[in-house]
C-alpha cells in the first residue's frame, strides 16, 4: 500500500480504479491522527493508496476547504473515483473503518 505525503507542490489526483483514501492529519500534534495513520498502514488493502495531507500546513488550505476537513483526523475514502465515505475524528474513524475500508 503506497502512503504518499501530499504537499502543495504536487497535484492531488484521485485514481479512477481501486481504493483511495485522503487523510487530513496534524503530524506530531494529534494522537488520534497517529492512530488513524497507523491503522491505515496496517489494515487497508494492498491496492489502496493513502495520501496524507498535513492539515496544519497553510499550503494545503485549498484541499482543506475543498474537502471541508475542519477536524483532524478526517479520512475520506474513494472507490473507483467515487467518494464512498468520510470519517471525522478518531471515534468515528474507529467505528466506521471496517465498513469503509474492509479488511
Amino acid at each position: 500500500m503506497p502512503v504518499i505525503e501530499h504537499d502543495s507542490k504536487n497535484k492531488l489526483d484521485i485514481p479512477t480504479k481501486g481504493k483511495f483514501a485522503i487523510v487530513f492529519h496534524l503530524p506530531g500534534h494529534c494522537a488520534g491522527c497517529k492512530v488513524a495513520v497507523e491503522t491505515l498502514k496496517k489494515k487497508t488493502l494492498e491496492n489502496t493508496t493513502v495520501v496524507l495531507v498535513d492539515a496544519g500546513d497553510e499550503a494545503n488550505r485549498y484541499l482543506i476547504n475543498l474537502f471541508q476537513a475542519t477536524t483532524a483526523p478526517t479520512v475520506i475514502v474513494f472507490n473507483d473515483g467515487e467518494g464512498v465515505g468520510r470519517m471525522v475524528g478518531l471515534r468515528e474513524f474507529q467505528a466506521k473503518q471496517q465498513e469503509l475500508l474492509g479488511d
